[in-house]
């Protein structure tokens, strides 16, 4: 699906499929488009054919080509509670901005660029466009990064009271904080080399300035993964400890049990010695004489490990 605006300095209009005239300026919109409608669109705005067909498969944002501009684009979004990975490539040709997405996720985009477009006369540019794209995505990864965020403060909380955590969620969590630092610091690299297009040079000031915004946002969210990071590796490190702590528990348990029925074997073993006169032997309530005292013995050092906290 192929959606367009068309924009001068006296209007705009949103459309359908790939605009023919070349009069105006154009945003496109390319929505899982298909293979005949990527082959009309590279020959509509000479560009190679070849470039598409990697951006679905695109796992981190990169240049293609600095004139004209062409780069992969990777994104990430927030759906139903879980991160999606987004594939796109952006091309700017002579008079259009080209987005090409391998998902639908980017139409309530069109939308809100159309309202600006129909309110600002002055921001009717290709170059204004692709700034605030980036910037609109840039910030929806505060989303992303808050989601995480709260994931992290709840297995926080589980390891306050005490509970398990299964390793399998912290090490998810650590791959995801890798591939959003990935994805910012490959974006952040993308600022560098947009920086050096010929589109850059052509820019006004002010959006000379969004780039710069956009660059010290993504440095704002990198320092925010370094300090989750930091968080989930405290977390591996309770979680060892806890770990270690039970293995400690139990050794002291098992310690405690064999020494408390040992002292018994003990005393009981020195009865079946081959000495002749043994206390009690002829004694007719010897036997339960020493019994009652086994049994009180275990129970006093029972009692001497439990206030120990032993058992």
């Amino acid at each position: 699906m192929i959606d367009n605006i068309s924009f001068s300095k006296s209007s705009t209009s949103l459309g359908k499929g790939i605009p023919k005239t070349s009069k105006q300026q154009f945003f496109i919109l390319a929505s899982r488009p298909s293979q005949d409608e990527l082959t009309a669109l590279s020959k509509r705005f000479n560009f190679h054919k070849d470039i598409l067909s990697k951006y679905k498969k695109s796992s981190i944002s990169e240049l293609i080509s600095l004139d004209p501009l062409q780069f992969y684009y990777v994104d990430e979004q927030l759906k139903d509670g879980k991160i999606n990975t987004l594939g796109s490539v952006i091309i700017v040709a002579k008079n259009a901005l080209i987005l090409i997405s391998s998902e639908n996720a980017y139409r309530p985009y069109l939308n809100r660029i159309k309202s600006e477009l129909d309110s600002k006369k002055n921001l009717r540019n290709i170059d204004y466009i692709l700034t605030d794209f980036l910037e609109f995505n840039t910030e929806q990864d505060y989303e992303i990064l808050n989601s995480i965020d709260q994931e992290i403060s709840n297995i926080e909380d589980t390891l306050i009271d005490n509970r398990s955590v299964d390793v399998g969620i912290l090490l998810k969590l650590k791959r995801q904080l890798h591939l959003v630092n990935t994805n910012i610091w490959k974006t952040n690299q993308l600022l560098y080399f947009i920086k050096q297009s010929t589109l850059y040079q052509k820019m006004p000031k002010d959006r000379k300035l969004n780039l710069d915004d956009i660059y010290h946002t993504l440095q704002h969210q990198m320092h925010i993964i370094m300090s989750m990071r930091e968080r989930v590796t405290d977390m591996f490190n309770i979680r060892l400890s806890n770990i270690s702590n039970s293995l400690n528990k139990i050794m002291k348990t098992l310690t405690a049990i064999t020494v408390c029925l040992s002292i018994p074997v003990l005393f009981a073993a020195v009865f079946d010695t081959n000495f002749i006169n043994i206390p009690l032997t002829d004694h007719p309530y010897g036997f339960y004489f020493f019994v009652v005292f086994l049994i009180a013995l275990l129970a006093s050092m029972f009692s001497i490990f439990y206030k120990k906290n032993w058992l």
